[in-house]
């Protein structure tokens, strides 16, 4: 897509309209989104982007009036319709059996082949975080272009980031803008996101693989390399779309910040694929942490926050792929960051001095130990996240 004129005739075509567009930014771009994934993805994608955003705009638009009944089985059919269309579309893509079902029934293999060019792995997500953002903290709600808009932007659906809804709706209010910082960091966004997915990744993907041989993990050396592949192709989208979204003025998080200097696996994972994490703080972290302190007692915090990390790693697992293995993916990497917590809080690991001998050979010791733990952990799924 990236590298489709038709793409960055719509990135600059959009830009401009909504500098001079006669209605409030989010349905500007809303919009425009939609003919640009009508234009992209073809127009059964923008119809069926369409009608999700409708479907859940009508039930938040239920869950906010008076009524106790209406606005209660609205309110819980806000969070869970999302969640279970998502275990759906994930179980039809990824388990052999209810994929070869589906092939027979073709209506819903046609609505599965939509969801998967609205990248509804995403898509669910937002959803969500809509709904949390106007239900648990009265954020407004967006019409329902606005909310499409938010939704399934074009300019992020290969590959995130996730931006936050009361972020989004940020762009209906006034903004002051340096036009000339904007397009510099825009053109470096864009440009070095070019290099690192179309230059790194695939020098490296050709170094280990060749031209046309598909990506395989045979052992623990090519995990490793393709660790590093996986940085450069995921973090060159993101940028990319970091880029694209400054220019265009919409909302767009970064999702990676320099992850392999992270000094264990906490920092790490507050370094890659950021607006994911962010996401699972805001929706499941601290909604289900606070819950469970309030009933148990802050006494049993620290095992609070162990079961807490395992549901949030848990779904961080399985939403990458339905699978057993990455179940234990997510589990075991929940109870590494608890470990690394109690560490952390009783000062177990003292910090050293800035700038001394011991600080620089801790720093080392911590990005070193990172990279061999998250590749031992990619070893276990890696073969499986490589599967189309």
């Amino acid at each position: 897509m990236h590298l489709d004129p038709t793409f960055w005739a719509l990135v600059v075509g959009i830009g401009g309209w909504l500098r001079v567009a006669p209605v409030c930014g989010t349905t500007a771009f809303g919009l425009a989104n939609i003919v640009a994934l009508a234009l992209l993805g073809g127009p059964a994608v923008a119809i069926a982007g369409s009608v999700v955003a409708i479907v859940l705009w009508t039930i938040l638009w239920l869950a906010t009036q008076e009524p106790a009944g209406i606005g209660w089985i609205a309110r819980r059919l806000a969070y869970l319709t999302p969640v279970v269309v998502f275990f759906a579309y994930k179980a039809a893509g990824d388990w052999v059996g209810v994929r070869a079902w589906l092939s027979t029934v073709e209506p819903l293999n046609q609505v599965h082949t939509l969801l998967v060019g609205l990248s509804f792995s995403y898509t669910a997500l937002r959803c969500v975080d809509a709904a949390h953002g106007v239900l648990g903290k009265n954020v407004p709600l967006l019409d329902p272009v606005g909310l499409a808009g938010y939704l399934f932007p074009f300019h992020m659906l290969l590959a995130g980031p996730i931006a936050a809804y009361d972020q989004h709706v940020k762009l209906d209010g006034p903004i002051e803008v340096d036009w000339a910082e904007r397009l510099r960091k825009s053109l470096n966004d864009i440009s070095t996101g070019l290099i690192f997915k179309h230059v790194c990744a695939e020098y490296l993907r050709i170094f280990l693989f060749g031209f046309d041989a598909p990506l395989a993990s045979r052992g623990l050396i090519d995990t490793a390399v393709l660790f590093v592949y996986l940085f450069f192709d995921f973090a060159g989208y993101s940028r990319i779309a970091l880029g694209v979204g400054t220019l265009m003025g919409v909302p767009t998080p970064s999702n990676f910040r320099a992850p392999f200097a992270a000094r264990n696996i906490t920092d790490f994972f507050s370094r890659w694929h950021m607006s994911l994490g962010g996401w699972v703080q805001r929706n499941i972290y601290v909604p289900l942490q606070l819950k469970l302190v309030r009933q148990f007692g802050v006494r049993r915090a620290l095992w609070l926050a162990l079961a807490t990390l395992i549901v949030c790693w848990l779904f961080v697992g399985l939403w990458h792929r339905l699978s057993f293995r990455f179940a234990v993916y997510g589990v075991t990497f929940a109870v590494v960051v608890w470990v690394e917590k109690i560490m952390i809080d009783r000062r177990w690991l003292r910090p050293a001095r800035a700038g001394t001998l011991k600080a620089w050979l801790r720093r080392g010791l911590g990005m070193a130990y990172v990279f061999i733990v998250v590749t031992l952990m990619l070893q276990i799924v890696m073969n499986e996240l490589l599967k189309p």
